[in-house]
């Protein structure tokens, strides 16, 4: 009865742990980074893709899933209570592959979509941004590494499909439909927020829509695992495309 009177207690709770956690994981990150590369950083124009990746994992991990779990711990809450376990369908499995295939066609039709639009309306310097994240992401998603590979996948696919679910449809999206009572409001504001927290203007709808189609698939499964392994299928199949089919990349 207390989880259910206290849901936007818990979102400001979450808001002030998550902050504190990123904090924490970006600093953390930036010290590995100076221990390796100590005053040549800041003049540095290429930095290793595996440290890159590696200073990212350290990130998310903090970020997500250590955020979750003080989180857990501070609102009293167990890992069951918020997520009952509740068996797998071997169908909707199946199912999966294909929705994630399906999301990233979606997805990559409606960033060509946005980008037209920024760039039609004079928004230079946003579409700029895009392309220079592009051009940094390049060195992590064309190689020639298996190693590198497997690290990003670990990056990219496994830590946030499990922190990112855990906390966006988890606990935000549950606590907002705890305090509205409205699935569609409760799916679309977490979706935004998820999309909203990349950091990335030109792709915010393309994310949001895959939030959203997360959030309504935990709603209506009320399994979060359903949504960790579509999440973790999106990330990882794009991955692996860059690695065997470069050439769709760029």
């Amino acid at each position: 009865m207390q989880e259910k009177q206290r849901p936007g207690i818990q979102l400001l709770m979450l808001l002030g742990i998550y902050a504190c956690c990123m904090f924490v994981g970006q600093s953390i990150s930036r010290i590995i980074l100076l221990l390796h590369y100590g005053d040549q950083l800041q003049e540095l124009e290429v930095i290793d893709p595996m440290l890159i990746l590696a200073t990212a994992a350290t990130t998310h991990f903090f970020t997500h899933l250590i955020g979750f779990f003080v989180f857990l711990r501070v609102s009293n809450l167990s890992f069951t209570s918020l997520f009952p376990n509740t068996s797998l369908k071997a169908t909707l499995l199946l199912l999966l592959p294909l929705i994630a295939i399906a999301g990233i066609f979606s997805a990559g039709l409606l960033s060509g979509i946005s980008l037209s639009f920024f760039e039609r309306n004079g928004f230079y310097e946003i579409v700029q941004q895009e392309k220079a994240l592009q051009e940094t992401l390049l060195p992590i998603l064309i190689h020639e590494n298996p190693a590198q590979l497997f690290l990003a996948i670990f990056t990219l696919g496994v830590l946030p499909a499990l922190g990112e679910e855990f906390i966006y449809r988890g606990i935000l999206q549950s606590r907002l439909m705890l305090s509205t009572q409205n699935l569609h409001f409760s799916v679309i504001v977490s979706a935004f927020i998820f999309a909203a927290m990349h950091g990335q203007p030109v792709n915010l709808l393309a994310i949001a829509a895959l939030g959203a189609i997360l959030g309504y698939l935990y709603a209506y499964t009320k399994n979060i695992w359903y949504g960790v392994i579509l999440h973790f299928l999106v990330n990882s199949i794009q991955l692996v495309q860059a690695y065997f089919w470069p050439d769709q990349v760029v």
